[in-house]
């Protein structure tokens, strides 16, 4: 999938867990959110996969 946008994302994740790993097909996963989903225009084709994380809590 691609994505292409004018504005900056307001966080950014690169998950480098087996999960993740399996799920993208690659080494990590990399999470991105924008400020306006409006602003954000989707390309290619999209996947998606759940998992069930763990809370830590202390």
């Amino acid at each position: 999938m691609r994505y292409e946008t004018d504005s900056a994302p307001v966080f950014e994740l690169h998950c480098q867990c087996h999960h993740c790993q399996r799920g993208s097909g690659t080494g990590h996963s990399s999470l991105l959110n924008f400020p306006d989903r409006s602003a954000v225009q989707l390309g290619g084709k999209m996947a998606e996969w759940r998992m069930l994380g763990d809370w830590v809590t202390s």
